[in-house]
């Protein structure tokens, strides 16, 4: 049995819209090597709104959703002195090359340096001591991108 012939029981099987037409002799047809071509008779509604709503689909809520939630772990994980880096977390929701992309930033920088970074990766004192990083941001975090995963799973699931 030929790939084309392979494909169209498969399709059939897990379909089963109907008779399909399949164009076997490629070449002869104009459409050119492994190409192939399906017609489907019955009803597609089905497909058809399950399509419809796929297309709509954008988790952009989801991701605003544990930006929030994200904010406030690491505003309650933030060492505290002054209380400026904890108040200063915030988030984007962006889309680049078709990708949605959730960050997280902190606004506070002193100095031109992010002071958030330097908790997290530790620094040098003016007076020549060094500061040891203290890692608050991972684990904050962490439940927070195996959530995003889940959610994401779950809404893709109910389209």
């Amino acid at each position: 049995m030929s790939t084309i012939g392979k494909l169209k029981d498969l399709y059939d099987k897990v379909y089963n819209f109907g008779p399909i037409k399949t164009y076997t002799n490629i070449k002869e047809k104009g459409i050119g090597s492994g190409a192939f071509t399906f017609s489907v008779e019955g009803d597609l509604g089905d497909i058809k709104k399950y399509l419809i709503n796929a297309f709509k689909y954008s988790p952009e809520r989801i991701l605003r959703h544990y930006g929030e939630l994200g904010v406030q772990r690491l505003r309650d994980a933030t060492p505290v002195d002054s209380g400026n880096t904890a108040n200063s977390w915030f988030y984007t929701v962006s889309r680049e090359n078709g990708d949605y992309v959730l960050t997280f930033g902190n606004h506070n920088i002193q100095d031109g340096v992010n002071v958030a970074y330097l908790i997290q990766m530790g620094h040098g004192t003016r007076q020549g001591g060094y500061v040891r990083g203290n890692d608050y941001i991972n684990p904050a975090l962490k439940p927070i991108y195996d959530d995003i995963a889940q959610g994401i799973f779950k809404e893709v699931g109910n389209l």
